[in-house]
């Protein structure tokens, strides 16, 4: 230390004494500090062990209450939330196409319970008594992946409507849904009625797309077609995901996530500025309205069991195999229509 080399240096010159001198202040400064720096952690020490000196088990009050004012827990992380859609997202599926834009939103937790009483028991054989149909594995990586489906509508009447299986093809009549799911899509259409009627007026020239789309509005089966899916078994992570875009049904679509989790993947182009992939986490309450026929998605869902299944609604156009094909032959006027749909769709209060 200092005080050695004060000790061994021999002065050579004029200057020699006063590096000496200096040599020696520094040595003693550091030992006053060294003591310091000692009698401070002495006293430190002795703060936090006080109280446990004190403790005793014949005083269990002192021993809840110490005086010790350090904390020496290790705090737990608080949980990272999953990531989510704003709501507002607007999407370029293609750099020559026009943007799509997707609205979330979130039910009160009241009216999610009424709409949950309104699905049916997650055993597998009540579902097939309801009508719902088992699905294949969507992947060989997840071979014990269970889905059931069913179709149903949420018009007005209680009877049986003919409108298109989405995955046969074909016209089926298709049950009425409970009526608490009837119920709340009526009043969906007549409080946004407002702004359906705002589409129709900004609607393109007259052409057989628009004119079907029109009688869709006027007649009510918008979000009209409802197909509910119960998943649980193994999980579909993000590599194994089946990207896909919808039909011509899914022109305007509402997705409602009524129990357990699943992420919604979005692939999006390089004009937004963006990164090309989107992923958004939906939780039971969670509402979206978007137009999958443009743009290509995904859906990732975690491993479960049957008693706590993945159950999702979602709701489309209500068509016929003759309107479908006809939606299909005017491809051109029905961009033209998705791109005011999705503009409308942009500016509008919707209320749930």
């Amino acid at each position: 230390n200092g005080q050695h080399y004060a000790t061994v240096m021999a002065p050579c010159d004029a200057n020699a004494s006063v590096t000496t001198m200096l040599l020696t202040q520094k040595a003693q400064r550091d030992q006053e500090r060294a003591k310091t720096g000692k009698r401070n952690l002495c006293l430190t020490l002795a703060a936090v062990t006080a109280p446990m000196r004190k403790m005793s088990p014949r005083d269990p009050e002192e021993n809840a209450a110490p005086c010790c004012r350090f904390n020496l827990e290790r705090r737990p992380r608080p949980a990272r939330r999953p990531q989510r859609f704003p709501e507002l997202r607007v999407m370029h599926p293609a750099p020559n196409r026009p943007p799509v834009c997707l609205r979330t939103a979130r039910l009160s937790s009241d009216l999610l319970a009424y709409l949950q009483t309104a699905l049916p028991a997650r055993r597998p054989e009540d579902l097939r008594v309801f009508g719902f149909e088992r699905q294949g594995a969507p992947c060989s990586s997840a071979p014990q992946h269970v889905c059931y489906e069913g179709h149903f509508h949420v018009m007005a009447p209680p009877g049986p409507v003919t409108s298109l299986h989405p995955r046969g093809g074909v016209d089926v009549r298709k049950p009425a849904a409970p009526l608490q799911m009837r119920a709340f899509f009526a009043a969906f259409r007549q409080k946004n009625s407002s702004w359906s009627q705002k589409l129709l007026a900004a609607l393109p020239s007259k052409d057989p797309c628009t004119e079907l789309f029109c009688c869709i509005i006027e007649a009510g089966r918008h979000f009209a077609d409802m197909a509910v899916q119960v998943r649980y078994g193994d999980a579909i992570d993000r590599p194994h995901i089946r990207w896909h875009c919808d039909g011509p049904s899914s022109l305007l679509r509402l997705a409602l996530q009524a129990h357990g989790t699943r992420a919604l993947h979005l692939k999006d182009s390089q004009a937004s500025g963006e990164p090309p992939h989107h992923v958004g986490w939906q939780e039971p309450g969670d509402v979206c309205l978007s137009a999958p026929l443009a743009f290509q998605y995904g859906v990732q869902y975690p491993a479960t069991d049957w008693q706590h299944p993945t159950v999702a609604v979602e709701c489309r156009a209500l068509l016929t195999k003759a309107e479908h094909q006809l939606l299909l032959m005017h491809y051109t006027a029905l961009e033209k229509l998705l791109h005011t749909v999705s503009k409308a769709l942009s500016q509008a209060h919707l209320q749930l």
